[in-house]
Order: C-alpha cells, then structure tokens, then sequence
C-alpha cells in the first residue's frame, strides 16, 4: 500500500506541474497554444486509460509504473509545448 502512495503521489505531482504549466501557456503563449496542449492531454489521457485496463491482469506493479510514466511522458511533452509553441 505504502509502495501505491508513492506512486500515485508521482502522480498528482506531475499533474499538478501540468496544470501550471497550462495557466502559463494561456497567458505566455496565446490561446492556439494552450488549446492544442489541452487537445493533446485529451487524447493522451484516452490512449493511457486504454493501455492501463489491459494491465489489470498483470502481476505486479506494471499498471502503477505505466501511469507515472505517462504523467511524467505528458509532464515533458507540455514542458516542450511551452518551450516550442509560440503565436
């Protein structure tokens, strides 16, 4: 159980950066910027949902490393959108 908090405390941290980084990208980078951000965390968000059900039956771990690796995947992706985009 102690293991899963770490994980899911990854997590949250990764997903409270992302909204951050959100805010900044509204008012640093313009609205097209911030909206193909939130495109992309929608359909990252769909694609993990899919692959994390299929890790269910798996012994182990697996389905907890999956999603913080994905949270940390979006965290670098939207850190890279807001490096790159600009209007």
């Amino acid at each position: 159980m102690i293991i899963q908090q770490c994980y899911d405390e990854g997590i949250e941290n990764a997903n409270r950066e992302i909204g951050l980084l959100i805010s900044d990208l509204k008012s640093e980078n313009g609205d097209m910027c911030a909206n193909f951000a939130a495109m992309y965390l929608d359909d990252a968000s769909r694609m993990e949902k899919e692959v994390v059900k299929k890790t269910d039956s798996l012994p182990g771990w697996v389905g907890s490393v999956m999603r913080l690796n994905f949270a940390r995947q979006r965290l670098d992706n939207v850190k890279s959108i807001r490096e790159t985009c600009k209007q």
